[in-house]
């Protein structure tokens, strides 16, 4: 049986506006996932309108025969146009970008402790199962 609320303590009625600040806030978070839900369902639904309609649409469009070279002041702006392009074997050579020239210069242990040190980067080489192994200060 409740109570009833004339006869709560004071903790009491603390305790009822907490859970009904809980309860509110619970409902909220429903209602945001409801709507969210709902958008999800919408979004989808115009998404897969789109992607059925507008192929269809741009099907349509006349279609104009394959040339070997169209001046674009003759085809009409409504219209699709292919053009047969001839493969150029030398495309690659000429448009890839040339490797960068790196030069590598090998250098000794004590070469590399020297100018880690003249970096201000201390350091020391100790050698673990055959190999050597950089370790800092």
């Amino acid at each position: 049986m409740i109570e009833p609320i004339a006869s709560l303590s004071e903790r009491g009625r603390r305790r009822k506006e907490e859970i009904l600040q809980i309860a509110i806030g619970a409902a909220r978070v429903r209602r945001w996932r409801r709507r969210s839900a709902t958008g999800i369902v919408i979004a989808t639904l115009l998404a897969t309108a789109v992607t059925i309609v507008l192929p269809r649409v741009q099907s349509r469009a006349p279609l104009v025969h394959e040339h070997q070279s169209i001046p674009t002041s003759s085809v009409p702006s409504n219209e699709i146009v292919i053009v047969r392009i001839s493969d150029d074997p030398h495309v690659v050579e000429r448009l890839s970008i040339p490797e960068p020239k790196i030069s590598i210069q090998r250098i000794g242990d004590e070469q590399l402790l020297d100018e880690l040190a003249a970096a201000h980067e201390p350091a020391g080489l100790a050698y673990v199962n055959g190999k050597a192994v950089l370790m800092y200060r």
